[in-house]
């Protein structure tokens, strides 16, 4: 006799029964194939990085371009102002960094030493408005800019060293990535930054030289028109740098970059 199978029962789809989650969707396309939608990563911390390290790069530019040529353009007056900025930045940096940093905060410490450093710059053009009869005033003139200047950068790059050790935290946070990549990430773009903008303050003068011939009567003396032109567009972009960097997020309020690493950074 043959044996009867039975029908297996009709499939239904309950309520109880595990369905298999599909992706959401996306028919905005022209070709009107759908796509899945991709999570939009925050990179608010690494465009605020990428500003300050414009700032930072342009006003530190326009300070070593400065101390290339002082001695050129000063005489002896640029040899002392050059060792009272290494003097006075050695000074500041084992004794007054730390606590200066800690008062103001990371971004203060910035937009400050950044200011100082432009008087510093500015002390180039207005040496070279003195005439060589008063020898005194422009020495005088280039120790205090040379000390401001020293003082300056005995701190800014401790300020810088926190900024970005706070920023790559927050960095790391947003886009869900290890501390380390988030670190190197932002010591890339600011190694960058600061190098190609560094060289081009420094090649400034070159295009200038066809005003080199020309001078300029100020304060009863003759004064060459590009070295001028020169110390006034270094001072003005100084000025504007340390201005722009008021407008970088304060990452005082953030937490404490214990596991963050601080780029290796350099004096000036």
């Amino acid at each position: 006799f043959a044996r009867s199978v039975p029908a297996p029962p009709p499939f239904t789809l309950s309520s109880s029964s595990p369905r298999r989650s599909r992706p959401m969707m996306r028919t905005d396309e022209p070709s009107g194939l759908s796509q899945p939608l991709r999570p939009q990563r925050d990179r608010s911390a690494y465009r605020n990085f990428l500003k300050m390290a414009v700032l930072f790069s342009i006003n530190h530019g326009t300070v070593a371009a400065v101390l290339n040529i002082s001695v050129q353009l000063l005489g002896d007056a640029g040899s002392y102002q050059s060792g009272a900025l290494y003097i006075t930045y050695a000074l500041t940096a084992l004794m007054f960094s730390s606590a200066l940093n800690e008062a103001l905060g990371p971004r203060w410490s910035l937009v400050v030493a950044a200011g100082l450093y432009s008087l510093y710059v500015l002390s180039l053009p207005l040496a070279l408005m003195l005439p060589p009869e008063a020898r005194g005033a422009r020495v005088a003139l280039a120790l205090c800019g040379g000390t401001v200047g020293g003082f300056a950068a005995g701190f800014l790059w401790a300020a810088q060293g926190t900024y970005f050790a706070l920023s790559a935290r927050r960095h790391a946070l947003q886009m869900d990535i290890e501390p380390a990549e988030a670190n190197a990430e932002l010591a890339s773009a600011f190694a960058s930054t600061f190098l190609s903008l560094e060289l081009c303050l420094k090649a400034l003068p070159i295009g200038l030289l066809p005003l080199s011939h020309k001078m300029v009567h100020v304060l009863g003396h003759d004064v060459s028109s590009s070295n001028l032109l020169i110390g006034a567009l270094y001072s003005l972009l100084a000025l504007s740098a340390a201005a722009g960097l008021t407008r970088v997020s304060d990452l005082s309020d953030a937490a404490k970059p214990e596991d963050a690493e601080a780029p290796l950074t350099t004096p000036p």
